[in-house]
């Protein structure tokens, strides 16, 4: 069994990964712009939670994973878009 300690600092990694996903996931919504209201405000809490982890986190190559998922969350419906 794995033996998991609930720091502040894997609480924030885990709320940024969350996030990220949230945000990857849903933001090719584009109906009636619902991912102004659903997708942009999970990815900004993603990105201030990255930030913040990247300046107090002493392990700070792990998030570059919420950074490229928020990117990845970025350009995803820019493409989708531009085949819709």
């Amino acid at each position: 069994m794995m033996n998991i300690e609930f720091t502040k600092y894997n609480i924030l990694f885990g709320a940024s990964v969350f996030f990220a996903l949230w945000f990857l996931f849903t933001s090719s919504i584009w109906s009636d712009f619902s991912n102004i209201t659903i997708s942009y405000p999970f990815g900004l809490i993603g990105l201030y939670l990255s930030i913040a982890g990247n300046i107090f986190d002493p392990q700070k190559s792990r998030y570059t994973i919420p950074q490229c998922i928020l990117t990845l969350g970025v350009i995803w419906p820019m493409i989708v878009l531009m085949f819709k």
